[in-house]
Formats: structure tokens, C-alpha cells, sequence
């Protein structure tokens, strides 16, 4: 049995289309009330480095130990979809690319 994790991200081409939506200024949709000065906050970037780094890592590694593992589409952000084969089936089923 096979399971998939699925993480969406909305990702939008034009700037503050979401804040333009927001017509009735809901508060728990933006939150405009920092404690800090937000041009600092330069967290999510660094985090998305990370992930970006850490998926294309994990890539590697699967290609390194293709007896173990099967890569099953190219990531296309840090999504690494893959299956890990048991020691049970490794040489057992064949897997096609």
C-alpha cells in the first residue's frame, strides 16, 4: 500500500490581489499588528531556501540507492514524490521509468 502526502501552496502572479479582496478588512485574514518591524522578517524566504535545498538533497539520495528507492516524477518545488522498497521486494518487481 502505497500512501501520498499532498501540501498545496497558492501562489498568485499579481501583488495584493488577496488584500484588494479583503474589501471588509477581516483582521484574522492579515495581520497588521506586528511587534516587530516587519522588513526584517525575512524568515519564510530563508525557510524556502531550506526546503528548496533539502528537496533537492533527498533527490540525490534516491538516485544514489535506486535498489531502495524510486523516484517517481521530477520534484517540481520540494514535493519528492517517491517509493522506498522493501527488502522483501528489492530485486522481486520491477519498476518502470
Amino acid at each position: 500500500m502505497f500512501t501520498y502526502e499532498i501540501a498545496p501552496v497558492f501562489i498568485l502572479m499579481e501583488n495584493g490581489i488577496l488584500l484588494s479582496c479583503n474589501a471588509m478588512s477581516a483582521e484574522y485574514l492579515f495581520m497588521t499588528d506586528k511587534i516587530y518591524d516587519p522588513r526584517f522578517d525575512t524568515g519564510d524566504k530563508r525557510l524556502m531556501d531550506r526546503l528548496m535545498e533539502l528537496s533537492e538533497y533527498m533527490v540525490r539520495r534516491i538516485r544514489e540507492q535506486p535498489d531502495r528507492f524510486y523516484l517517481i516524477m521530477e520534484p517540481e518545488l520540494v514535493n519528492v514524490s517517491f517509493w522506498y522498497l522493501p527488502r522483501q521486494l528489492r530485486g522481486v518487481c520491477q519498476v518502470e521509468g
